[in-house]
């Protein structure tokens, strides 16, 4: 039998990757709905290619275009956001959710209830959202696999019969282009440079956060969330060759640990076919070729933002979780425009949230309230 899929973002690194695995397996994958924001030229060839049924433009000022392109095609086309997420609450077996930012968070929150797996790369609908995203999961009987390749690794190590058993759960993190860069020149580090990441390829923003290990922070904030873990359990360590990437402690001593070649098909794959493994065109881990793998404790000073962020989590308030993943998107946005320095991001954040006062959330309609306030607060700075 054959998987009905749906991708939230499929132009995206990860929705492309997504795509190519598929593609290797046409026979096992039955691809009933695909979306983006405004890549209307890259989602006609997906649509083609997938042999979609449905697909979805985010931005309605390029529906007449992409509706021109595909015709003589049987592939229905919608556009904006209540299209969106009206198809994204259909029935699936598996939803892959790759939207960037909390854009991703409402489709995301409606592939719950019709989904039977929501394989998650929307780390923020998690990181501002958690409860009320796992609540919901819970009460529609939806399975929540993460496919970010730290959190796949832990999602296959985590001996659930025996979680009460764990004294350690350790996430991996490159350190990015600059965990050797000194101090002095961390000062005056450009655009391209941040994007330039050592082992990984990835879309814009999230290079720009593992340059300042923001992502780290958000991936200890998912882990908690994900997995229930108090956070004096969650540890994290720099592994610039990218080949381990999860570990967990138990009480025994044992530590297990997942590896594998830095590739975002693997933990994708993983969630695609789950509860079995898929064969895939991948490469081969090989430890005598590599000689040895390297590991250190994170610099906080070369870090400051990955420091701000686990204070923060460390505080257990969820609306300053929301205003701090807020004001980084949009410093994140402001130096990708360069309209700010590398070292302003951590510091226009910290301004962000010390201007802004915790709030009761209830609802996605009051994190995304907040979330905009923050957004629009941390550019006013500038």
């Amino acid at each position: 039998m054959t998987k009905s899929v749906q991708i939230l973002g499929v132009t995206g690194s990860v929705g492309t990757s997504t795509a190519s695995i598929i593609l290797e397996h046409r026979e096992e994958f039955c691809v009933d709905n695909i979306v983006a924001d405004r890549n209307w030229e890259k989602l006609a060839q997906q649509a083609i290619e997938l042999r979609a049924k449905n697909i979805v433009i985010a931005q309605e000022k390029y529906y007449e275009q992409l509706k021109s392109t595909l015709s003589g095609h049987k592939i229905k086309v919608h556009a904006g956001k209540s299209a969106m997420l009206e198809l994204a609450r259909e029935k699936y077996d598996v939803t892959v959710s790759s939207i960037v930012g909390l854009d991703g968070l409402e489709p995301t929150m409606e592939a719950v209830k019709g989904s039977s797996i929501v394989a998650l790369g929307n780390k923020e609908s998690i990181v501002c959202a958690g409860p009320l995203l796992l609540s919901a999961a819970l009460r529609y009987d939806s399975t929540i696999i993460p496919i970010d390749s730290e959190h796949s690794a832990l999602f296959q190590v985590l001996e659930r019969r025996n979680k009460d058993a764990i004294t350690k759960m350790t996430l991996t993190g490159s350190g990015g282009p600059f965990r050797n860069r000194s101090l002095d020149d961390m000062m005056h580090v450009t655009k391209d440079e941040a994007l330039r990441h050592p082992t990984w390829s990835m879309g814009s923003k999230i290079s720009i956060d593992c340059a300042t290990m923001m992502n780290k922070a958000l991936e200890v904030i998912e882990a908690h969330q994900l997995f229930n873990i108090s956070y004096h359990l969650i540890d994290i360590v720099i592994h610039p060759e990218s080949v381990v990437h999860g570990l967990i402690e138990y009480t025994d001593g044992s530590t297990l640990a997942h590896l594998g070649m830095p590739n975002m098909r693997t933990p994708i794959a993983y969630a695609l076919f789950y509860p079995t493994r898929g064969n895939i065109a991948h490469q081969p881990l090989n430890l005598s070729q590599l000689g040895s793998l390297n590991f250190s404790s994170p610099d906080y000073r070369r870090f400051p933002l990955l420091k701000l962020a686990l204070d923060v989590a460390h505080e257990g308030e969820q609306s300053r979780l929301v205003i701090m993943n807020a004001a980084n998107e949009k410093a994140v946005e402001l130096f990708l425009r360069e309209q700010i320095s590398y070292m302003m991001i951590h510091q226009s954040v910290e301004r962000t949230l010390q201007r802004l006062q915790t709030t009761e959330l209830s609802s996605i309609q009051d994190i995304l309230k907040l979330h905009a306030a923050a957004k629009a607060l941390t550019e006013e700075q500038f």
